[in-house]
């Protein structure tokens, strides 16, 4: 579940990364140092699976009886 939510943080962050290592890599040339502060773990509503439980189960209850029947029950159920 929490992959569903936190997904695209992790790509940004797979990103920052690359972006850092090739900055290292063209800038050290010129004696330019690169260096990358990272921040520790918070706390968020995106760290927390209640409230993305609850979330899902909004927006489900607010979702139109069609789309209800394209994904079906099953996909409600699988990000429990």
């Amino acid at each position: 579940m929490l992959a569903l939510v936190t997904g695209g943080i992790a790509g940004a962050g797979s990103c920052s990364q690359h972006f850092n290592n090739t900055s290292w890599r063209e800038l050290s040339y010129f004696g330019v140092k690169v260096a990358v502060i990272e921040p520790g773990f918070f706390n968020t509503g995106v760290t927390n699976s209640e409230k993305i439980s609850r979330a899902i189960q909004e927006a489900w209850d607010q979702a139109s009886p069609e789309v209800k029947e394209i994904y079906g029950e099953k996909f409600l159920a699988s990000g429990e």
